[in-house]
């Protein structure tokens, strides 16, 4: 199974407050809940805040890419991240 985030955003007015962290540690428990081993996602150099949000949640960037016939009109980068079904804490 290939688990995958995709899509998430918040509404510029309400940006700023951690929701963006916290919908996505929601999702990361959410799918380390379902034993996956990983999370992908896809994302734009253009989004530097979501890049340095992903990254301080553990994900690391990868040429690796599990939807190979996946294309965007832009530019994007794959991320993953690992995840141990055993760890109870997300950064």
């Amino acid at each position: 199974e290939t688990w995958e985030l995709t899509k998430m955003a918040v509404d510029p007015a309400h940006r700023g407050r951690g929701l963006g962290r916290r919908l996505a540690r929601a999702a990361i428990a959410r799918v380390r809940d379902e034993g996956a081993p990983r999370l992908w996602l896809r994302t734009s150099a253009r989004l530097r805040a979501a890049g340095r949000l992903y990254r301080s949640l553990g994900f690391r960037r990868t040429r690796r890419h599990p939807f190979p016939d996946d294309t965007y009109d832009r530019e994007t980068y794959t991320m993953v991240l690992d995840l141990d079904p055993s760890e109870e804490t997300t950064p």
